[in-house]
């Protein structure tokens, strides 16, 4: 007989006048050897945990980025007498290297008349910044060509414009320096859907006219901002359809849809909307994603993972989940969860189930029941860390709660 462990983790909407209670379950389906199939190449590595832009000095590293298992780091920072010692102590971390950031304002955009009068220029200094990284790091490295092209002052009469600069950047460097990754184009948005279509079809137009020049995109990259979480999740199948369909992972050797910026300003002071994210991705096969940072990219804040008070650096809730997200690192178990409750089952190294669950909607009682299952912990996710409470009975979650239920006891 199939074991099926049922965790009532079900939301429970306040009682109103003339209304009833209603418990919403959560199953996990403990048969199946891996729910998610996509999954497979990231069994025994490290989660989803990626960052944007800030680059904490060592000591922060190694005392809050270390347990967090950073897998993906996006920065503008080419500078390897930093970046040489994190490949060296970090060797499941992927670095994306923002090229865009690079290229100087109003030197080379004229017009639409002159789309770009500077590529000789231009791909000098490409080449002077790809020519500093260390060969032996190739493989873990990926070259963002630009941020955000739609939102940018540079191109403001046509992306044809753009769409030319990037081949032709994209072009140099596969022929340049071949073993490198490239990554584009980063866009973010209501309109990214149109402009990835758009993007990839003058791609497959250009390498057409140029077929005997090298064309190869490794990482399609989005930005899930501008938009609500639920449109971003939506899309998420979308690209990975057009990806396949017409024959752009085939022809432009696209392996990858990454999402390099997510969550938007006002979903950066708590956890849940990540585990939202998280979990759509993890489901659909993302590999890398990086967290979105606002106002928060250079102060050290490792994108408001962290919080400075009277001068001392203290981690606050998101910090915490994602610690406890990055010990999921086996299995991924099937989930079942109503509109407003998002679920992350896996196994730990251990080989223990947990459990990471938001609750969006507010105010929540839980009622904090495992079927099935013998022992096991249960904490909810604050600023100032996590708090055991009670195995069983209802507890009252704040808006936005994340909770943790777990067969290993948490320190």
């Amino acid at each position: 007989m199939r074991k099926i462990l049922t965790a009532i983790l079900g939301l429970i909407l306040l009682p109103t006048i003339g209304c009833s209670q209603k418990i919403n379950k959560i199953e996990i389906d403990f048969d199946k050897n891996l729910a998610l199939p996509q999954m497979d190449s990231l069994m025994n590595l490290d989660p989803l945990v990626g960052f944007l832009i800030s680059m904490p000095d060592s000591t922060e590293w190694d005392r809050y980025v270390s347990p967090l298992k950073i897998n993906f780091w996006r920065t503008n920072v080419w500078d390897f007498n930093i970046l040489t010692p994190l490949l060296k102590k970090y060797p499941n971390i992927h670095i994306q290297l923002v090229l865009g950031d690079k290229f100087p304002r109003g030197s080379y955009a004229k017009s639409d008349e002159i789309p770009f009068s500077g590529y000789s220029q231009w791909l000098q200094e490409v080449n002077k910044l790809l020519s500093t990284i260390p060969v032996e790091y190739y493989s873990r490295i990926s070259i963002d060509i630009y941020n955000e092209p739609n939102a940018s002052r540079k191109w403001p009469n046509s992306y044809q414009n753009f769409y030319r600069f990037f081949c032709e950047t994209v072009s140099y460097i596969n022929s340049t320096y071949p073993d490198l990754k490239i990554a584009g184009p980063s866009i973010e948005g209501e309109e990214s859907y149109h402009f990835i279509e758009e993007i990839l079809g003058y791609m497959m137009k250009w390498k057409a006219l140029n077929d005997d020049i090298p064309l190869r995109l490794d990482q399609l990259t989005i930005h899930a901002l501008g938009q609500s979480p639920r449109k971003c999740i939506q899309d998420i199948p979308k690209y990975l359809h057009l990806i396949d369909s017409a024959g752009y992972k085939e022809s432009l050797g696209i392996k990858d849809l990454v999402y390099n910026e997510y969550c938007n300003r006002n979903q950066t002071d708590n956890f849940a909307d990540a585990v939202r994210m998280l979990e759509s991705f993890e489901k659909n096969g993302i590999r890398y994603a990086s967290r979105a940072c606002w106002g928060t990219c250079t102060n050290g804040s490792l994108d408001n993972l962290l919080i400075y008070d009277d001068g001392n650096i203290k981690p606050n809730q998101n910090w915490y989940g994602y610690k406890y997200y990055s010990m999921l690192i086996g299995k991924r178990f099937e989930s079942v969860a109503p509109e407003g409750i998002s679920v992350i089952a896996g196994g730990t190294r251990d080989h223990k189930l947990g459990i990471i669950s938001s609750f969006l909607d507010s105010p929540s009682i839980l009622d904090l029941r495992i079927a099935g299952l013998q022992d096991y912990f249960v904490y909810e996710i604050l600023d100032s860390g996590i708090s055991k409470i009670h195995e069983t009975g209802n507890v009252r979650i704040a808006p936005k709660g994340v909770v943790l239920l777990s067969e290993i006891e948490l320190d």
